[in-house]
């Protein structure tokens, strides 16, 4: 007969290599020439429109498999996929045009400053400050949005595909 301490440390091994084995779960990969552009993982909520239908799906994903994902709502093939949404992914243009958008309105909102209350000369709207200042604004707001957060599924180098652990694009969690 095994002593009690015997038995809690096998007890304790076999909750602990379980409980590992329950951390290493599939994750849904989005690859464009073999680099890894979005990962979802299980409980994240997943964006996603389907080939025959107008309709953007949005549901937390339950489990995913080896040609397809399961989510509360439906369980979908990859081959189905037309597109799916990045999430809220901040590229270096977006980045850029929102320092720009700043920049420009610091810019005009400075020189009023200066002109108006320092130098004491009236607010004064002189086109060789409020032109760059406009044209900073808007150059920032459209490069501010032109992040891409859709990625078109159907053709072209992007595949979505199941990581699972033993896979080089599965990432462990943090």
């Amino acid at each position: 007969m095994e002593s009690p301490i015997v038995l809690k440390l096998k007890c304790f091994a076999i909750l602990l290599l379980t409980s590992c084995a329950a951390f290493a779960q599939p994750q849904v990969v989005l690859l464009r020439k073999e680099k890894v552009l979005l990962r979802k993982e299980v409980g994240d909520l997943i964006r996603y429109k389907l080939r025959d239908s107008d309709k953007i799906s949005e549901a937390p994903l339950v489990a995913s498999l080896e040609f397809g994902f399961v989510t509360t709502v439906d369980s979908v093939r990859y081959s189905e996929v037309k597109k799916i949404h990045a999430g809220g992914r901040s590229t270096f243009l977006s980045r850029l045009g929102r320092a720009m958008v700043i920049g420009g309105t610091g810019y005009f909102l400075i020189d009023q400053f200066n002109e108006g209350i320092i130098s004491g000369n009236g607010f004064s709207l002189e086109g060789g400050v409020w032109r760059p200042a406009v044209a900073l604004v808007l150059t920032g707001g459209v490069l501010s949005v032109t992040g891409r957060k859709w990625y078109r599924t159907e053709y072209g180098p992007f595949r979505l595909l199941t990581a699972e652990p033993d896979s080089p694009f599965y990432r462990y969690s943090d």
